[in-house]
Order: structure tokens, then C-alpha cells, then sequence
């Protein structure tokens, strides 16, 4: 067991006057592995994309939360619940303080990558 942390992989700050984008990965994770949330520090995420890659066996989900204890599945733009079991990319917005990859049970080896704009 892991623990799988954000790695800001490109991007400027959201808290700059341009409000551009920020990327961030997590992985590769597995099963099991506790993944530290990403918190945002600027406004709220209006709009965002995460992409999974790598080797599944199991299902992937994004999920978001205000108090970092309670969390909830993150929807995708149609108000689909982000979740897969093989490489794919959706669409998202949030206010949520916090977002994480949730990986399942029979994960072996997947990427998480974020795009968020402001």
C-alpha cells in the first residue's frame, strides 16, 4: 500500500490575474493506495478534465469533498458519475475544496491527470 500525491506536472497558479490552468498526476497507483487529495488554492474549479490512464482490472473514480472525511463521486459535464475501468477522459466542474482519484478494487497500475481552469 502507497500513498499516491498530486504532482503539479505544468500550469501557472490559478491565483494569477490570467486565471490559467494548472495539471496535475497522480500515479501510478494501485488498489488499496491512500491518495492525498488535491486542494486547490485559488477559486473554485469551473471547469476541468482528468484522463486516466495505464492498467485497470478494476474501476477508477473521481470523488470531491468540503471537509476532507465525507466524500462523494464527482459528475462529469452530461451528470455522469466519473467513473472507468479502461483508459478514458471526462469533462468536469466543481466547487468541492478537495478532489481525488479513488481507485477499486483489482486496480494494478493507473495515471490520473488533471486539467483545472477558473
Amino acid at each position: 500500500m502507497a500513498i499516491s500525491k498530486p504532482v503539479k506536472t505544468s500550469g501557472i497558479q490559478l491565483t494569477t490575474p490570467e486565471y490559467g490552468k494548472e495539471i496535475y498526476s497522480w500515479g501510478p497507483f494501485a488498489d488499496g493506495d491512500t491518495m492525498t487529495p488535491l486542494a486547490p488554492n485559488g477559486p473554485a474549479i469551473l471547469a476541468g478534465a482528468v484522463q486516466f490512464s495505464g492498467t485497470f482490472g478494476g474501476t477508477v473514480k473521481l470523488q470531491g469533498s468540503n471537509d476532507g472525511t465525507n466524500w462523494v463521486d464527482l459528475k462529469d459535464t452530461s451528470g455522469n458519475t466519473i467513473s472507468t475501468a479502461a483508459a478514458a477522459g471526462f469533462e468536469f466542474s466543481t466547487g468541492m475544496a478537495a478532489i481525488r482519484p479513488l481507485p477499486g478494487t483489482g486496480v494494478a497500475a493507473v495515471t490520473a491527470t488533471v486539467c483545472m481552469r477558473s
